[in-house]
């Protein structure tokens, strides 16, 4: 949904590296009017979509994100099959990232997760978020408490960076 905007100007720096190689893959709710179509974003940016994953849970309740992550897991799991990254980026706490990483870990791919160590209280996506840094090789954090939970939670000190908020650029 939002992660995109925060993500824009990485994916527009690896994108003009001539050294690396970006897959962009944009999930269901990208292509969601009522969160946005901010599909609409990527396209009037010019970033290729390599691969889009239209389905998206009906509502966030708990049956709908089980059924979402079910579905969701083989199509991560071709996915990752026919691409072999060397990388993924993921940003945030949210159960399409969650599912995202969980294939990419369970596929020996290294994971680099922007926004580990925060917390939002009273929901479940600090579990989701965590779940996510455990999964994760590189640690982008945006504040020195992040890092310090990050490192709580069990992470080398040497993979977890404070390079402050993707949003701020």
């Amino acid at each position: 949904r939002a992660d995109y905007s925060l993500l824009s100007p990485l994916i527009k720096k690896i994108n003009y590296k001539k050294q690396l190689s970006l897959i962009l893959v944009a999930g269901g709710n990208h292509f969601s009017k009522k969160y946005g179509n901010t599909i609409k974003e990527i396209a009037n940016d010019k970033i290729k979509i390599n691969y889009s994953f239209k389905f998206t849970a009906k509502s966030t309740s708990q049956n709908e994100i089980l059924n979402y992550i079910g579905r969701s897991l083989p199509h991560y799991n071709n996915f990752f099959e026919k691409t072999k990254p060397d990388l993924v980026v993921v940003l945030g706490d949210r159960y399409e990232a969650y599912s995202f990483s969980l294939s990419a870990f369970l596929s020996n791919i290294k994971i680099c997760h922007i926004h580990g160590g925060e917390v939002t209280t009273g929901a479940y996506d600090d579990a989701l978020r965590h779940g996510i840094t455990k999964f994760s090789n590189i640690h982008f954090v945006c504040h020195n408490k992040y890092k310090k939970r990050v490192i709580q939670l069990g992470e080398n000190p040497d993979t977890v960076f404070n390079v402050g908020s993707p949003a701020v650029e």
